[in-house]
């Protein structure tokens, strides 16, 4: 293997980090005495596939409905000489995956749990043209059985790579940590909408980085439900902290100001929420007995 891709692999998450307009960092690696060091990495542009140029782009249309890249990562030594590398999409798992093994084997990915880990299911989830070809696949790839209605959160939103202190490594890969938030479902089978209808979860896939050539495979996946909190409700941004921590919000937040100030329901008593159905369904999903 050539020194310029040994340098490389060993700022893969630099790579993945990488968005919006050209930058260069500095890079404190160094490579195997005698050979240089990496004194820059510069990143080109992908162009947005928007309405102004679709007409002249012929890929435009594809462009917006696929994760996709045509940037370059240009590697800069201290030597003076350089090299570039494509950056692609590689995907690890789509939200009506199955997973395989740890907690959650047998459901989707994207599926949704209540309080207790138990999958919810959609009691109208046969209504859907697709549902038999989409459930006997996902059987065939190891759904259980009773699984086949779960409600599965279509929507991953932010998300961040984080590489935590201590996770096992070795001379040849390392463990990170990859958290996900499931924002909301789209809709049930009857395609009524269910957006905000459900408790959420954010997705800790355990990665490996194949330090030889930056290549993530996923080793374990979990589902954070915040249940202690009586749940989590469309989380949406999410990045890690200057701390090496993740940080992330809801979309949303519950219209506390208007409940205290009874201008959505004179009635309704302002710590009280019974009268909201959306508030209702969230609490009895998480069996609350008390608001907070």
């Amino acid at each position: 293997m050539n020194n310029y891709l040994k340098i490389i692999s060993s700022i893969a998450l630099a790579l993945l980090a990488a968005c919006g307009n050209s930058t260069t960092n500095s890079v404190p690696i160094t490579s195997p005495t005698g050979t240089p060091t990496v004194s820059a990495v510069t990143f080109s542009n992908t162009l947005a596939p928007t309405d102004q140029y679709a007409q002249g782009d012929p890929n435009a249309t594809y462009n917006m409905s696929v994760p996709y890249t045509t940037s370059v990562a240009t590697v800069t030594l201290s030597d003076g000489t350089s090299a570039s590398y494509p950056l692609e999409h590689k995907m690890l798992f789509r939200s009506d995956d199955v997973i395989q093994t740890g907690p959650h084997a047998g459901e989707y990915y994207g599926g949704i749990v209540n309080a207790t880990g138990t999958p919810v299911l959609d009691p109208v989830a046969a209504n859907n043209p697709f549902y038999t070809t989409v459930t006997n696949k996902a059987v065939a790839a190891g759904l259980a059985i009773a699984n086949k209605d779960q409600l599965v959160a279509d929507t991953p939103d932010g998300s961040a790579l984080i590489q935590i202190a201590g996770a096992p490594s070795s001379a040849t890969t390392a463990d990170l940590s990859y958290l996900t938030h499931f924002e909301y479902v789209t809709w049930d089978g009857n395609r009524a909408s269910q957006y905000g209808k459900n408790p959420m979860f954010i997705g800790n896939s355990i990665l490996s980085q194949d330090l030889t050539t930056g290549l993530l495979t996923i080793k374990s996946f979990d589902k954070v439900t915040f249940s202690a909190e009586k749940g989590l409700w469309i989380p949406c941004a999410a990045s890690k902290s200057p701390w090496n921590t993740f940080i992330g919000s809801e979309e949303y937040e519950a219209d506390q100001y208007n409940f205290d100030m009874h201008s959505i329901d004179p009635v309704a008593n302002p710590l009280d929420f019974s009268n909201g159905n959306l508030y209702q369904a969230f609490r009895n999903k998480f069996g609350a007995t008390t608001a907070r």
